[in-house]
């Protein structure tokens, strides 16, 4: 049986802060409180329940934390996990409003306002800043987002323009203040966030990014590649820019056109920094309007 709507909220938590050093940039404070308490007290205040999706972690309320499956999935896996958590044991209404929004975004309590100052007429409402729409801000009918999950399939390492772009949509018009994230040491400190003490490496020992940072030096070695300016975490982070801001099979050619790119500007121009191309192509995955 069907029961009344409600507000619900997914609060996506994940992710591996590689720009940041390994460091869990969730942790990081703002006015002396986490990012993650602040994104949570945010939702609370308007959800009936909420669902943190991410690594366990301490949270300030009685909020259900959950994790996508596999670990660092993509955006996709981690809002479809949390609607599965939504529901576990609860019935919910298709008419259920659920509140999305991301965990680094000092600006929440805003943004949160905006997203809610009207229910959506359609499937939902998402923050639009100059004609880009930001998928991780957006207040969505639970139905509608359950069948989209339903169509798409298996959703690890799909972006979440894959899972939200095929519903009817209304954009929310927001300053660009209240969806900036902290990705970067530099956004933190514009940001007045103040970053925690890195608290590991993102190639922790054992990991999946461990193994490929061994396979990048044993191929440079093999190939004779001692000069390569650019070290694997970068790239990586780039190819994780490229699979959640356009689609999966993105990062890999992303990567090759990086190669190529600079292996043709370095011929012309043996002072050019390819770290200005990797800066560029994530502007371009981020800015990827689909």
């Amino acid at each position: 049986m069907d029961t009344a709507p409600g507000v619900l909220a997914v609060v996506l938590a994940g992710g591996r802060s590689r720009r940041l050093g390994g460091t869990d940039k969730l942790l990081a404070t703002k006015d002396g409180r986490s990012l993650v308490d602040r994104t949570v007290d945010a939702v609370a205040a308007v959800a009936d329940r909420v669902v943190v999706v991410g690594p366990d972690r301490e949270v300030p309320r009685d909020v259900v934390v959950v994790q996508e499956d596999p670990p660092f999935g993509g955006p996709a896996a981690a809002l479809v996990a949390g609607l599965t958590a939504l529901a576990r044991g609860v019935p919910v209404s298709d008419h259920a409003l659920v509140l999305v929004v991301a965990a680094d975004v000092p600006a929440v309590d805003e943004l949160v306002a905006a997203l809610m100052a009207a229910p959506p007429a359609h499937d939902g409402r998402v923050a639009v800043t100059d004609g880009r729409r930001h998928w991780a801000a957006g207040v969505h009918r639970f139905g509608s987002l359950r069948r989209s999950a339903a169509r798409l399939g298996p959703p690890a390492g799909r972006a979440l323009l894959d899972l939200l772009e095929p519903l009817e949509l209304e954009g929310v018009d927001v300053d660009p203040r209240l969806v900036q994230d902290v990705d970067t040491p530099a956004e933190a400190e514009a940001l007045g966030v103040v970053l925690p003490p890195a608290g590991g490496s993102a190639t922790a020992a054992g990991g999946p990014d461990d193994v490929v940072v061994r396979w990048w030096r044993h191929v440079v070695t093999e190939l004779g590649l001692t000069d390569v300016p650019l070290d694997p975490t970068v790239v990586l982070d780039l190819a994780g820019a490229a699979a959640r801001g356009v689609v999966r099979p993105a990062a890999p050619v992303s990567t090759y056109l990086l190669g190529w790119a600079a292996g043709r500007a370095s011929a012309t121009d043996p002072s050019m920094d390819p770290a200005d191309l990797v800066a560029r192509l994530q502007r371009l995955a981020d800015e990827w309007p689909g």
